[in-house]
């Protein structure tokens, strides 16, 4: 089956496919349909200039296709294709991209032909693929805004671009577009799967794609995307057939049956079948929200703080609670601290109790920071470890306070997206809002609100004190 959305292919322009294929070779690796599709199109070059043809290549297919190898082969094309050549690739987190490199590019390049020629760097922070006989080389590099200062950068992969937020993906355009200064070479691939709500950048990117593609507008972005419509049969094999371009070659029904049963029909249809979620922001819940958003609030004592750790611990967070200062009668919210989790938490924490001595810190105890609550026990301040019976009190009582618009909070994406994308499922007599989101959103800043939030309005029923 074709793909969903392709930019048409000059079949009468020059095209540096035909390298990119006699790599694979080498590496012995077969180049699937899709794939060759891909290279072809990326590897079109503009008659008049020689210059590479898009300068952006945006490719959205599910997961199990083989993206990130096609990615490989058009670095390792760019390395070998003149002296002195820079590739470089990142991932949204860069362990995630040394951990392919390490497990599946590097063995790869090892067991070819390649390795009389091509040194693998493996030293941890300095990741790279080099041919010394050209000085060119291909390597790995953190995705920040100063990643790529004082380089230059031929070709330029960002790998599961879905886990860029629209901030986060403009700050990292900002530092490769100064390294990219030779024109006749430059290209920026940008790869990935579908999305949840939180895929803000790789989405602005889509719909950009999209609009130019329908529109038969001229672009200098060159577009894939496997995917199905909204509206389609997500049971249905055939379905799935039209939607994933390596079922039949690699991948059968049954991988995907398996995988459907294991993460569940939400995540199956952005993960396999490219289809992107969306919100109800028609709903009285949105309304109420958005009516309490705020440049800023300020909270007046007592502040309780919630920390939070998402379901993949990924990413934590802290948020504060406190009776606003400028509107009596109404809870303020503030995201204090949000970051990929690591060792920066407790010494946050305790830095926030030194400075604001908090009423008290709350944490789900039946969540992902269950782990660290002897750690939180140690804190010197109040710790309240919610049960259930408190998660779901604390869930019940905050969804009916926005309602009421007793709430206001400070302008903050990720609270916004936890808000707009939380569910929730039953627990006991009532409710708990659900750790894995439908939209594929960290929903820990929304149990974190309703845990502070409840803990300031009802002080006198916060049991399981540490």
């Amino acid at each position: 089956m074709p793909p969903r959305y392709l930019t048409p292919l000059d079949l009468t322009a020059p095209n540096v496919a035909g390298a990119t294929v006699r790599v694979a070779r080498v590496l012995d690796v077969e180049v699937l349909a899709w794939q060759l599709e891909l290279l072809r199109l990326a590897g079109e070059l503009d008659p008049r200039t020689g210059r590479m043809r898009y300068e952006q290549v945006l490719v959205i297919v599910p997961r199990r296709a083989g993206k990130s190898l096609a990615a490989l082969l058009n670095l390792l094309r760019v390395m070998f294709s003149g002296r002195g050549r820079r590739g470089w690739y990142t991932a949204h987190r860069r362990e995630v991209g040394a951990a392919l490199w390490r497990d599946e590019w590097f063995p790869l390049v090892d067991a070819s032909p390649f390795a009389q020629v091509v040194d693998c760097r493996r030293s941890n922070g300095s990741e790279a693929l080099t041919v010394k006989r050209l000085a060119s080389t291909v390597r790995l590099f953190a995705p920040d805004g100063q990643a790529l200062r004082s380089q230059n950068a031929d070709c330029v992969v960002v790998d599961e671009a879905r886990e860029f937020s629209l901030d986060a993906g403009a700050l990292l355009e900002g530092a490769v577009a100064p390294a990219q200064a030779l024109p006749q070479r430059r290209q920026r691939w940008i790869v990935s799967n579908a999305g949840g709500l939180h895929s803000s950048w790789l989405k602005s990117k889509r719909d950009a794609a999209v609009e130019a593609l329908e529109a038969g507008a001229p672009t200098r972005t060159a577009f894939l995307e496997w995917s199905a419509p909204a509206d389609a049969d997500d049971a249905d094999p055939a379905t799935w057939a039209a939607a994933h371009p390596r079922i039949g070659n690699g991948l059968d029904l049954e991988a995907l049956a398996a995988d459907l049963e294991l993460i569940g029909a939400d995540r199956f249809r952005i993960e396999y079948l490219g289809i992107w979620p969306t919100l109800d922001t028609a709903s009285p819940l949105a309304h109420a929200w958005a009516a309490g958003a705020r440049p800023a609030v300020a909270l007046a004592d007592p502040v309780w703080f919630a920390v939070e750790l998402d379901v993949d611990r990924l990413w934590a967070c802290v948020i504060a609670a406190g009776w606003s200062a400028d509107e009596p009668g109404r809870v303020a919210l503030e995201v204090v601290d949000r970051r990929e989790h690591g060792p920066w938490l407790l010494p946050r924490l305790a830095q926030l109790v030194a400075e604001h001595e908090p009423a008290g810190i709350v944490f789900d105890r039946g969540g992902p920071l269950a782990s660290e609550a002897a750690a939180l026990g140690d804190l010197e301040a109040r710790v309240i470890e919610a049960r259930t019976d408190l998660v779901a009190a604390s869930a019940g009582a905050f969804h009916d306070r926005v309602l009421a618009g007793e709430l206001v909070h400070a302008a903050d994406d990720a609270l916004d997206l936890a808000v707009a994308a939380g569910e929730r499922r039953p627990a006991g007599g009532s409710t708990v809002y659900r750790r894995t989101s439908a939209a594929v959103v960290d929903v820990g800043p929304l149990i974190g609100a309703s845990l502070a939030t409840y803990q300031l309005t009802s002080p006198s029923r916060a049991p399981e004190v540490r």
